[in-house]
């Protein structure tokens, strides 16, 4: 199926005087060409919003959703107390998600996994405990350490934050860990952290 792209003449039907039987090829090439704008469709069945997307295993038009033109973005953020001893002091944080498009996949109640793509991991946590371990942002698929995001105290109050961001982009599905690199209990039970993950 093709999108037809010769045109009919009209030498032989522009003027009452035109003999019918010279215009039979015209007539036979908008016969034909009106055909196969009809195979081109398959749009017998069109729900309200739909679209047209091109099926290239039929090679025809059809309906379907429109996809969505926002932004996808997801919030992870820890949860209580909950971790898992990886290797020496190396410990997976667990975390919870907020993620209305769908993009994340839960792995485990310690990592995430995304497809391939770009992302933007971006994190600010205002937190109350004085916690100076550091959470790292870990590639668990290709085993690299892709941000360390740091404790900032604000003057002397005993509370702070972590900030930090990063751009990625993974070739593959690619599982991601939060971690920390703290012996102390106490330490790694208050690292909390608030990541926003946009789909670029």
């Amino acid at each position: 199926m093709s999108w037809p792209t010769t045109k009919a003449g009209t030498t032989n039907i522009d003027a009452g005087s035109d003999k019918p039987a010279l215009a039979r090829p015209d007539i036979k090439q908008n016969i034909d060409n009106v055909n196969a704008i009809i195979d081109e469709f398959d749009i017998a069945s069109p729900s309200n919003g739909d679209i047209l997307t091109y099926n290239s295993t039929t090679g025809a038009w059809e309906p379907g959703a429109a996809a969505s033109t926002g932004t996808n973005v997801a919030l992870i953020t820890r949860t209580s107390l909950s971790e898992q001893n990886v290797s020496s002091n190396i410990y997976r944080l667990g975390y919870t998600e907020s993620d209305p498009n769908g993009f994340v996949t839960a792995v485990d109640s310690f990592q995430i996994q995304l497809a391939a793509g770009s992302y933007l991991f971006d994190c600010f946590q205002s937190e109350t405990d004085q916690t100076a371990a550091t959470l790292e942002i870990y590639d668990e698929t290709n085993t690299t350490d892709l941000l360390n995001i740091g404790y900032n105290e604000i003057g002397t109050t005993g509370e702070g934050y972590r900030q930090g961001k990063t751009i990625q982009t993974f070739a593959g599905t690619t599982n991601i860990s939060f971690r920390v690199d703290e012996v102390d209990v106490n330490k790694r039970n208050g690292t909390q952290f608030g990541i926003t993950v946009i789909k670029l």
